[in-house]
């Protein structure tokens, strides 16, 4: 038995963090089992379909079968999934499917779509994702009733020019084509919630501003050197355009309901006054830019209170240009990300005492402030990639930090001891301390969560022997130390610390040998 629920593709390759499940109208399903049989019979709709309404016959592999499926008008359809199975889809069984609401033909290797979809005119959600369609009939904007069309994953170079005929679509996805423009009709499509063309080769958009009810907007992958004119826009909450060729922040000012801004793999150069207008903005991604400054004067006085994430990674920040007096008005900032910029100078921690995830790699920080402590929330802390050369005995004792650091990255620095308070962190999951300068380590006696630790490339000729009571290890990395001992029971991590003496020992054997 087959528990016919779901008509949508089982394989949503879901790249993009939006679930489009979430947009579909679940009244649209009706719960009840169908016996579905490998071999279709041509009186098969007669006897055990007749008077019902939903028919899966997704993953069934009848490609020629399907001709069978004939009197499909006498049960009424008003959902069909047919995905998984076959390569066309013929005109004549377009003809009985006219009270069909919802069809799903994902999953196959359709390289067209017969022009009597138009007589579909009941059809509110199709789904042809996952094909090798190229072009689309214009019989599709027939669809009066079309509230969700679904065509990723296809090779469509053009769209229909009438698609804003379909007046009552709320959402488009689009994504992983190679469309090259936009018509310019689809402005008459005035009731379209979410809008997902990622992933084409499109330079231009037409105006959007005439979308009042659009959430969400999705034109990331793009070839875009300017950003669609949005106009008051009053409901959109998500755009996503990262990864295109836009030299400024767009004016999005207007645009005061936003929520998350991702603008990453761009050509931004700075960062402009738009931004502060977005007062409900709680995720700002500008990572991978060409951002040299950061005005942080304009955020003081209209500041981004519910911001939550901020991502300025791979940027061109450096001390003087990066005024950290920005965290001040920022108290709910959670994530930070400033990893491969130019900085020298830790943010003062009192600025940043509300994040959890402080990430602050591949910059030239020479120290770790000791008020570190106060940053009572972190749980994880990303300093590889500097030039550190000691870790402040504060960091830890304070009793907060303690408890809630879980993450801490010290690899690729200048260390060469450590403090013995740094044993206190005793909630440590994950700790890395390769490619330092290191000889000697603090006891471990503490550290009874530890799973992966990474003491590679280092100077370490032994190991606390405590290190044998953590039984907790999933990886323990010890290559690149000229170890002559080790403890002599070693549980967990020992199987790691036996391999990599036995390969050391082997290569002097041959070493003498030859």
């Amino acid at each position: 038995q087959t528990d016919v629920l779901l008509f949508m593709s089982n394989n949503n390759n879901n790249d993009d963090g939006n679930d489009f499940d979430e947009y579909l109208d679940c009244s649209l399903f009706f719960d009840f089992h169908n016996t579905i049989e490998d071999e279709i019979d041509e009186n098969i709709l007669e006897d055990d379909y007749k008077g019902k309404n939903i028919l899966d016959l997704s993953q069934h592999n009848f490609d020629s079968a399907f001709e069978k499926l004939n009197n499909l008008s006498k049960i009424e359809l008003k959902v069909l999934n047919l995905s998984y199975n076959v390569s066309k889809f013929s005109e004549e069984t377009m003809s009985e499917l006219e009270q069909l609401e919802v069809l799903s033909l994902s999953e196959n290797s359709l390289t067209t779509v017969p022009q009597a979809i138009g007589l579909l005119r009941s059809l509110k959600v199709i789904d042809l994702s996952q094909n090798k369609i190229k072009k689309l009939p214009s019989e599709l904007c027939q669809l009066s009733n079309l509230n969700k069309l679904i065509l990723k994953n296809n090779y469509i170079e053009v769209l229909p020019k009438k698609i804003g005929n379909l007046k009552e679509l709320t959402f488009l996805c689009l994504r992983n084509n190679i469309l090259t423009s936009i018509p310019k009709s689809i402005s008459k499509l005035t009731k379209l919630k979410v809008f997902d063309c990622k992933n084409n080769q499109i330079k231009k958009f037409p105006s959007l501003k005439n979308l009042q009810n659009l959430l969400d907007l999705n034109i990331s992958n793009n070839q875009l050197t300017q950003f669609p004119l949005l106009g008051e826009n009053n409901n959109i909450r998500q755009i996503s355009a990262g990864s295109n060729d836009l030299t400024e922040i767009p004016d999005i000012s207007q645009v005061t309901t936003l929520q998350y801004l991702d603008l990453e793999f761009n050509k931004l150069t700075e960062i402009n006054s738009t931004i502060t207008n977005l007062t409900y903005l709680k995720y700002l991604y500008l990572g991978n830019n060409y951002i040299s400054t950061f005005p942080s004067e304009i955020f003081l006085e209209n500041p981004l209170q519910y911001l939550i994430s901020l991502d300025l990674s791979f940027n061109q920040l450096t001390d003087e240009t990066f005024d950290t007096e920005f965290f001040c008005k920022h108290k709910k900032l959670v994530s930070l990300k400033l990893n491969s910029n130019q900085l020298t100078i830790f943010p003062n921690p009192e600025h940043i005492s509300s994040v959890y995830d402080l990430n602050l790699s591949n910059n030239s920080i020479e120290l770790i402030p000791e008020s570190i402590g106060i940053m009572k929330h972190l749980n994880a802390l990303v300093l590889s990639d500097n030039c550190l050369s000691t870790v402040p005995v504060t960091f830890g004792k304070n009793k907060t930090l303690q408890k809630s650091l879980l993450e801490l990255h010290l690899e690729c620095n200048q260390l060469s001891s450590l403090p013995t308070t740094l044993q206190n962190l005793s909630n440590i999951v994950y700790l890395n301390l390769s490619q330092n300068n290191l000889r000697k380590l603090p006891s471990f006696g503490k550290f009874q969560k530890l799973e992966i630790l990474n003491l590679s490339d280092n100077h370490f000729v032994d190991l606390p022997n405590d290190i044998s009571n953590i039984t907790t290890f999933q990886s323990l990395q010890v290559i690149g130390n000229p170890l002559t001992r080790i403890p002599t029971y070693c549980r967990g991590g020992g199987g790691e610390l036996w391999k990599f003496l036995h390969s050391r020992n082997q290569k002097q054997l041959k070493n003498r040998e030859n």
